[in-house]
């Protein structure tokens, strides 16, 4: 079990969660006490454009699979390259890039040889590897209080789906490329779902069936981040092939967002 679940279920209890996710107005700029105001302390997801958080110096921005086989071209000489599964590339290369990126234009599925992949699949990559990309860190949190980011190359093939699963950070999943569908939950679903857990620890997955009609289902496309609090339960796939950069806060009770703001809640009480 979560060990924080029946504290955020007590604020949940108090500030029931809705049953559909907002996407802020692309011509809007939200500030970092919008966002804590609105989404992060009551734990509401919401998608946000990139475009709306130019004003926080967040620089990240969309790009066309086109686009990126330009930048990156596949040189015909170039050797096969596997990724590691759940790794940390230290020295992510253009190469590198290249070939992943000729494979998703081509949409081919996930391949799977022991812990090697033809994309890099949930990979941790260092800040200076995401250059490649052009990518910032979302500026909600110091830096220090985000795990590394975890890189996400996925076909729109049914072995590249996530199956419903809920993790303990919170979660801010920006598309550089293409549009994956989520499917969530809130943590309020947990006992109906009657989730595995890997391990008791606040760094465990909890995975679960997604038989429930109060599953919310949004795509998100190119160009947004979607930010989905701590315990929400989310099954993905890829409308179309796709690169995604995923960073979560650390896995500690005090970065779960909803219980760092439950002070500055009061007014919704209201």
């Amino acid at each position: 079990m979560w060990p924080v679940l029946e504290q955020v279920l007590k604020v949940y209890a108090r500030f029931p969660p809705k049953l559909y996710c907002p996407r802020v107005n692309p011509k809007v700029q939200l500030s970092l006490e919008a966002f804590n105001k609105y989404f992060r302390w009551p734990g509401r997801p919401v998608i946000i454009p990139f475009s709306s958080l130019a004003s926080l110096g967040f620089g990240t921005r969309a790009v066309p699979m086109s686009e990126l086989k330009s930048l990156y071209p596949l040189s015909e000489d170039a050797p096969p390259i596997a990724f590691v599964a759940n790794g940390m590339s230290l020295n992510f290369s253009s190469a590198q890039f290249a070939q992943a990126i000729d494979s998703l234009s081509k949409d081919l599925p996930v391949s799977r040889e022991q812990n090697l992949r033809n994309y890099p699949r949930n990979m941790l990559v260092p800040d200076t590897a995401l250059k490649h990309l052009g990518v910032d860190a979302p500026p909600f949190l110091r830096r220090g209080d985000m795990k590394p980011a975890t890189l996400w190359f996925g076909p729109t093939a049914a072995n590249a789906n996530t199956e419903m699963h809920s993790d303990p950070g919170d979660n801010w999943a920006c598309m550089i490329t293409g549009a994956k569908q989520f499917s969530i939950l809130a943590p309020t679903e947990y006992y109906a779902l009657r989730p595995r857990c890997q391990s008791a620890d606040l760094d465990g997955l909890c995975y679960a069936r997604e038989d429930s009609n109060n599953k919310i289902t949004v795509t998100v496309n190119e160009g947004e981040m979607l930010y989905l609090p701590a315990g929400w339960f989310h099954a993905v796939h890829n409308i179309r092939p796709s690169v995604m950069v995923n960073y979560w806060s650390v896995s500690v009770a005090e970065q779960v967002g909803m219980l760092r703001g439950v002070s500055g809640l009061a007014h919704f009480a209201n």
